[in-house]
């Protein structure tokens, strides 16, 4: 009798949240930058009655299963960056992330996704907030595991300029372990990108160059745009140690060097503390944006060695062929 007697509540709490779902969904504008029409989801959510909503792509089964051969997901705390409808923040908390956090500056979307989470039963390991990604945002990112940033970054490079976007970039890579990233190549009408990276082995080069990832690796192709790689970083570094000194990465383009004190002091100089810094600001091998116009030739006149290397590999470069190492 009891359990009778809480069916009706069960069913009219379905019903509650379903429309708002409904009422959520009916307040959609189109995407910036698509076709997407009124009342559609840029994103699938392929779950339930909520697949019958309309959407722009059905491509979330696809990427979920892309995302999740790669890396495993149960258990981790999740950043996603650009998360619209959140469709893939679902998705990963339904299977099994221990929290999924979305960020995104469209708030009609954001209340689909809180709506949709309701439905779903997972409102207790999601959270949707509104945010315009940038430089203040970034410093204060919660902690968390792993990241998404998939098809946003390249909105960044109208308002903050390729050189703002690429420390953006550094910064979010020192503050999560893992990150799926992907960005647009040529093709894209609104988004502001200089003709010499519309490439995308140009948009790979200036990742592996910008961010402190020691791994990278491509883990499949967006389906919605298959000329689009998903990379995954992980295992940051942010400083290597030589047998003088200590090469620590400040931002993405400068590096301190720490000599050990052992050497300073049997070279008898006198210092005040018990290691000299020295910075080192444009190092060539820490430039992505000359690396990745030399690496596909625009515009000539670029030095053919400018090609972007990992960080480390400078590091060892500066401790290996400096006059000044452990002098």
């Amino acid at each position: 009798m009891c359990f009778l007697s809480r069916v009706p509540t069960g069913i009219t709490v379905i019903r509650e949240h379903w429309a708002a779902v409904e009422a959520a969904w009916s307040r959609l504008q189109p995407r910036l930058g698509s076709n997407q029409k009124d009342r559609t989801c840029y994103q699938e959510l392929p779950w339930g009655r909520l697949s019958e909503l309309p959407c722009h792509r059905r491509h979330t089964a696809r990427r979920l299963a892309m995302l999740l051969d790669a890396l495993p997901i149960a258990g981790r705390r999740v950043l996603d960056l650009g998360c619209n409808v959140g469709a893939l923040s679902l998705g990963l908390a339904l299977h099994g992330a221990r929290q999924v956090i979305g960020y995104d500056r469209d708030r009609d979307s954001l209340a689909v996704a809180r709506a949709a989470a309701q439905y779903l039963g997972l409102a207790d390991r999601t959270e949707f907030h509104e945010a315009t990604i940038g430089p203040d945002f970034i410093r204060r990112l919660p902690e968390v595991d792993l990241g998404l940033w998939l098809s946003q970054w390249m909105w960044l490079l109208e308002p903050l300029g390729l050189e703002g976007a690429l420390d953006l970039l550094f910064e979010v890579s020192c503050r999560i372990p893992a990150l799926f990233f992907e960005s647009a190549n040529y093709g894209e009408t609104e988004a502001w990108m200089p003709e010499y990276i519309r490439s995308q082995r140009a948009i790979e080069l200036l990742f592996e160059a910008s961010t402190c990832y020691r791994s990278i690796r491509v883990v499949g192709q967006d389906p919605a745009w298959r000329q689009r790689n998903v990379l995954l970083g992980s295992d940051p570094e942010l400083q290597w140690a030589g047998e003088t000194a200590t090469v620590i990465r400040d931002t993405r383009t400068s590096v301190r060097k720490a000599y050990k004190p052992e050497f300073i002091r049997l070279l008898g100089r006198e210092v005040d503390a018990l290691e000299r810094l020295q910075t080192r600001r444009a190092l060539g091998g820490l430039d992505p944006v000359a690396g990745a116009v030399a690496s596909i030739g625009w515009p000539r006149g670029v030095p053919e060695n400018s090609r972007p290397a990992p960080w480390l590999k400078e590091a060892r470069r500066i401790i290996d062929h400096d006059p000044d190492a452990g002098r």
